[in-house]
């Protein structure tokens, strides 16, 4: 995590040289830079594809951060994937969490970051960040508790 300094690679030499070619751009303050990605990635154009992805959030993040970074449009698994390697390249320790959020009609299938700091297990919601209709609410960083939507991980 960024108070240990170590910094995390995917082993893909693909995203890593992504990863490294941004780090300029957000610099390496901590959630001061972890907000310049969630911020950035947020521009991107939602766009509903492959909605449930198989396998471990490993297997698959990969390959959808990098359709993410290139096409700057996915979905919410697509959001997750390129904003947790982000934050994983900034030393903190993070992953890809697949479950559901509640939505108007009940439970809708969902992705999102989860980083783990200090003891503390909080949210990133990179694609609720980038809707409109989210406008003036804040998705980084939240506790499960005073998140603005209610999760659950399935």
């Amino acid at each position: 995590n960024p108070t240990t300094g170590k910094l995390y690679t995917s082993g893909n030499a693909q995203l890593d040289a992504i990863l490294g070619s941004m780090a300029s751009s957000f610099g390496i303050n901590g959630t001061t830079s972890l907000r310049k990605v969630y911020d950035w990635v947020a521009t991107f154009t939602y766009s509903s594809m492959n909605l449930y992805p198989s396998g471990s959030w490993q297997s698959w993040s990969i390959p959808y951060a990098i359709q993410m970074y290139n096409n700057r449009t996915g979905n919410c698994y697509r959001y997750a994937s390129l904003t947790c390697w982000f934050a994983r390249a900034l030393g903190f320790e993070a992953k890809v969490i697949s479950g559901q959020v509640l939505v108007v009609g009940g439970w809708a299938a969902h992705s999102w970051v989860e980083v783990s700091l200090n003891g503390g297990t909080y949210i990133i919601d990179t694609q609720q960040h980038a809707k409109p209709a989210n406008s003036g609410r804040d998705f980084f960083m939240r506790t499960y508790d005073t998140a603005p939507l209610y999760y659950r991980k399935i």
